[in-house]
């Protein structure tokens, strides 16, 4: 079950979303997914306990994030202002300070 304290993808206050529509009139884009589509994301995301991919993301604005794996309250709300978003297929495991990573 989801956390009811968590921010889900419409996030954000009235005056950035403001901005984001203006970014997004200007460059012309459509949107590819809704928030129902991102919180379901979210919501399997948040959801993992056995490995939590990495993610990272472009805006509207032109600011590109970096690799992150936090998925409370680090990823990019409000979601409208997502232009691409990618999440990593790679883990790595540290063995130990001696020994190599495994990925």
């Amino acid at each position: 079950m989801a956390d009811p304290s968590l921010p889900l993808a419409d996030a954000g206050g009235d005056d950035i979303k403001r901005k984001l529509r203006g970014h997004i009139a200007r460059r012309n884009l459509a949107g590819a997914a809704n928030d129902c589509k991102w919180n379901e994301l979210l919501a399997f995301m948040r959801g993992r306990t056995d490995w939590v991919p990495s993610y990272r993301y472009g805006s509207v604005t032109g600011y590109v994030s970096r690799w992150d794996t936090e998925w409370d309250y680090h990823p990019p709300f409000p979601f409208m202002g997502v232009e691409w978003f990618d999440i990593s297929l790679y883990s790595e495991e540290h063995v130990g300070m001696l020994l190599p990573r495994k990925i």
